[in-house]
């Protein structure tokens, strides 16, 4: 985690109003990630080391993958973001009915391009998307069999930036 402390102080001889702030503390959760700055009117503060930490919202890897619940016939939404040039978000689902899947990978951000992959279980690739959606948006269709595990890699192709992942089951009508 990292904590920002602001200090606030006055000797009473301030005549504006407002807030001044007089000291802050930057604490990073890193041994020895304290740095304390006494600051002056318009002084920038720079060079602040939040040791190197990955602040992703999701796993990387498919043993960090994070659980969606996928109800039946309903849409599982997650909105996150790209945060970094390689950066990946990768989600875990138990297939909850026999069907099809769909899922989208969209964004508002033309300069990003969303770049799906789907694997199974074991880890089997078993498709990709790059521009099967509107615009440089991703699109996969794909067949499901209830109670198969799958896990889904969200990327970019290029750019960073936010976006809308959303996967719907629905059921196969019978005849």
């Amino acid at each position: 985690d990292i904590q920002i402390e602001f200090r606030f102080e006055t000797d009473f001889s301030v005549t504006f109003e407002g807030w001044y702030v007089d000291d802050v503390a930057v604490r990073t959760g890193v041994p020895g990630g304290v740095r304390q700055f006494g600051l002056a009117v318009g002084e920038v503060v720079s060079g602040i080391d939040f040791g190197n930490r990955d602040l992703d919202e999701f796993g990387n890897s498919i043993a960090e993958a994070a659980s969606v619940n996928l109800i039946a016939n309903q849409t599982a939404r997650i909105n996150s973001r790209i945060d970094r040039a390689g950066d990946v978000d990768v989600f875990q689902f138990v297939a909850p009915q026999t069907g099809f899947l769909a899922i989208r990978l969209e964004t508002n951000d033309s300069s990003v391009d969303p770049f799906l992959r789907l694997f199974d279980n074991a880890g089997t690739l078993l498709a990709t998307d790059d521009d099967g959606g509107s615009f440089l948006d991703s699109f996969l269709a794909v067949p499901i069999t209830q109670g198969e595990r799958f896990f889904l890699e969200a990327s970019s192709i290029n750019g960073i930036g936010a976006y809308e992942l959303e996967l719907i089951s629905t059921q196969i009508q019978s005849a």
